[in-house]
């Protein structure tokens, strides 16, 4: 049956959300890549080289968490942004007298 979500051009059913919950009691400590990695294995959620769908399917299982219809594991990590960290460039005097 289809859910009130779509994300990226996929419609959420319910056949999604129990295979979701099956891959996490299956397997609880997989992080929450591994889990859309076996999610897009499982549905044949590729793209046209071959490759899983992982970061689409993130998104996806993020935006039906959100939703209220799964539960996700914890993030194991948070990377930092390194633009978030940069310096700030030296403040340059600009030569304003006339050549």
């Amino acid at each position: 049956m289809e859910l009130d979500i779509r994300y990226r051009g996929r419609v959420a059913t319910t056949e999604d959300i129990e295979l979701i919950n099956r891959l996490i009691a299956e397997s609880p400590y997989d992080s929450r890549h591994r889990l859309s990695k076996k999610f897009c294995e499982a549905t044949g959620w590729l793209q046209p080289n071959g490759k899983t769908k992982d970061m689409v399917a993130r998104g996806y299982m993020l935006s039906l968490y959100n939703a209220g219809y799964i539960s996700l594991p914890p993030k194991k990590s948070n990377p930092a942004n390194p633009l978030v960290l940069r310096k700030k460039p030296c403040k340059v005097d600009i030569d304003k007298t006339s050549g």
